[in-house]
């Protein structure tokens, strides 16, 4: 009822695990990229994402199928292939650990590491309400309704042929009825009294159409 769903973005999301240096898992999750579009390209970044339990930042670009060329990370296509993600890590503001990095592989920082190892696809939808769309829709079914009976309904073409007492030239005039209200007009009816005019004589006639 005037509630129309629609996709807002959509993007990939990382599961990224953060190691202690004694094996344990300090934090493991799916960190959902931002997708920004630009003339230059798109890209996917997830800036200033504190990571739980611990006092580190992550600031990280994905990319899906990931490219070095010339010391420049860019991505062969924005399908999923060999992705690959570019990480800074800070602490207190500072910058502690930058590296690039593909599924698998490990990132040291101060005795932790970081590595991510499955990439998922996420889809963003958004709900909008739209009061006059159930009026739109009445009035185009509205429409579909009256074309159908127009060629539908059968009609009858009415000719009326008169001239004037004085014996001027005949004119025609001719209209259309539909069936049902031909009765209103009876056939061979004349047209003074249709038209209430007096002095002209007159001939109608019906032709089915």
């Amino acid at each position: 009822k005037g509630l129309g769903i629609y996709e807002h973005n959509a993007g990939f999301a990382p599961l990224v695990t953060v190691t202690g240096s004694d094996g344990s898992e300090l934090y493991k999750g799916f960190l959902f990229m931002k997708t920004i579009t630009s003339p230059s390209g798109t890209t996917y970044r997830r800036s200033n994402f504190a990571v739980s339990g611990t006092p580190f930042t992550l600031n990280v670009w994905f990319y899906p199928d990931m490219l070095i060329k010339n010391n420049k990370v860019a991505t062969r296509r924005l399908a999923l292939g060999e992705p690959g993600i570019e990480a800074i890590i800070t602490q207190g503001g500072q910058e502690i650990a930058k590296g690039v990095l593909r599924r698998g592989e490990k990132l040291n920082f101060a005795g932790n590491s970081l590595s991510f190892s499955e990439v998922r696809q996420w889809t963003g939808l958004e709900i909008i309400y739209d009061p006059g769309a159930n009026i739109l829709f009445a009035g185009c079914l509205i429409t579909v309704l009256g074309i159908t009976l127009l060629y539908l309904l059968h009609y009858r073409k009415l000719q009326l042929r008169f001239r004037t007492a004085a014996g001027g030239t005949p004119d025609e005039v001719s209209f259309y009825c539909f069936r049902h209200r031909s009765k209103v007009v009876e056939k061979n009816r004349s047209i003074t009294e249709v038209l209430g005019l007096p002095g002209i004589e007159s001939h109608l006639s019906f032709a089915e159409k």
